[in-house]
């Protein structure tokens, strides 16, 4: 079964830092799914095949294994 990794976003740069750690991800056989804050006013940088977790409800669904995050905060209730 594959692992479900959840990249979090913040800041527009945090694409280009995470969007490796996605391939990685996929090139193992697991799935990630992006988490883009409200506040971070980007309404969507996602690319063709990467999907959004809209809610917090759909990441404890989601229920990953691990959050990346390319800074120093991630919601303490997200899974660890």
């Amino acid at each position: 079964m594959p692992k479900h990794y959840l990249l979090y976003v913040e800041q527009p740069y945090s694409f280009a830092i995470l969007r490796p750690i996605q391939d990685a991800i996929r090139a193992n056989g697991d799935k990630a799914c992006w988490f883009i804050t409200k506040r971070s006013g980007i309404a969507n940088g996602l690319l063709e095949g990467e999907q959004q977790l809209k809610n917090i409800e759909d990441v404890k669904n989601f229920n990953p294994c691990a959050v990346f995050v390319p800074g120093n905060v991630v919601p303490d209730f997200f899974p660890e």
